[in-house]
């Protein structure tokens, strides 16, 4: 096993595509994860797995493949969440292209070969493809059902983006130039929906995207997953990526073209978030405060979404996340259930 800090040194030639995969505590899904990764028929690819502080028996599962081999790259850090792990691997990465992969989710055996293909066929900057919903307790599974195929340039990619339908933000169904990360100083922020706040800007310095209508990504369901461990402070950043989006693109200059786009995506971020406040108060048995947090919830994004807002106090530095405050305080719970139901 050569060790990632020693690839250049080796004085191989960079593959083709780097895999950026974090791993925590993930041990019952990563042995299927890594067989459907060592099972590509595209085979010119590293996979970069970033260890980061799993405390089961993640990487003896990394070390156990890696063993078997040379196209597994083991990184072990301490524990700082997916997108510092996401960052990590980028920065290790010597391909031309890059993609993301969870590691409790799995590859149709023709996720690289396809990508590749459809990036190189169009000479675009991204490749997409689909994906189908596994549903780890009954093995169910469900293609997504809103596809499209074609070509696409920066600005009408954006607008599919943001209006969420037949384009999502999600990192992981995506074959990327890495250059587009490293020439725009774009990272993935330490926050949940990190996606959210990056995309847009990739797509943005794109020459074009393609996207091919197959499902060749496995995204698996199961109750431990961000969505299923919903809190008031996913919801904030779920608002704090969205309200990214809004500062980013008048940093860019180009809020006007995007307005009503914005807007369309601002209505769907309201309207999730609040289902998830929902789904906190019957976590917690507490709905006393739940409808004025509704309110709130509406008041910021169509705030955000708003044309006289002024984003400019909230422009960052490149690389960094605008300071968007909290849109909901936490909740102070006592251990005895409470509810305003009789």
């Amino acid at each position: 096993m050569i060790a990632v800090s020693q690839l250049a040194k080796t004085g191989q030639a960079a593959p083709r595509i780097s895999i950026c995969m974090p791993v925590y505590n993930v041990a019952p899904y990563l042995e299927r994860c890594l067989k459907s990764v060592l099972g590509q028929t595209f085979q010119d690819f590293v996979l970069i797995a970033v260890n980061d502080g799993s405390t089961d028996h993640s990487l003896q599962i990394l070390q156990k493949f890696a063993r078997l081999s040379p196209k597994i790259q083991i990184v072990n850090q301490e524990n700082q969440g997916m997108s510092a792990a996401r960052n990590h691997a980028l920065s290790l990465s010597e391909s031309e292209y890059v993609c993301f992969l969870d590691s409790d989710d799995f590859l149709h055996p023709d996720y690289l070969l396809r990508l590749y293909q459809t990036a190189r066929r169009y000479q675009a900057d991204i490749a997409c493809c689909y994906f189908t919903y596994h549903f780890q307790k009954s093995g169910f599974r469900f293609p997504h059902p809103f596809r499209k195929q074609g070509v696409f340039d920066s600005v009408s990619a954006m607008r599919l983006l943001f209006h969420d339908l037949h384009l999502q933000s999600y990192a992981w169904n995506k074959l990327y130039k890495r250059r587009l990360f490293s020439e725009h100083h774009i990272s993935f922020p330490s926050i949940a929906f990190e996606d959210i706040a990056t995309a847009h800007q990739l797509f943005f310095f794109s020459n074009r995207v393609a996207i091919t209508k197959e499902c060749l990504y496995y995204y698996v369901q199961r109750d431990s997953s961000t969505l299923g461990n919903m809190k008031i402070r996913t919801i904030n950043d779920f608002i704090r990526a969205t309200a990214s989006v809004r500062v980013s693109l008048s940093q860019l200059g180009v809020y006007p073209l995007f307005y009503r786009d914005y807007a369309a995506l601002c209505r769907k971020t309201n309207l999730f978030c609040k289902l998830y406040r929902f789904k906190v108060a019957q976590k917690n048995h507490s709905y006393a405060r739940l409808f004025t947090d509704l309110r709130t919830c509406s008041h910021a994004l169509r705030l955000y979404a708003n044309p006289s807002f002024d984003p400019s106090p909230y422009f960052p530095a490149p690389g960094e996340l605008p300071a968007i405050p909290d849109t909901l305080p936490e909740l102070d719970v006592p251990n005895q259930k409470r509810s305003f139901l009789p």
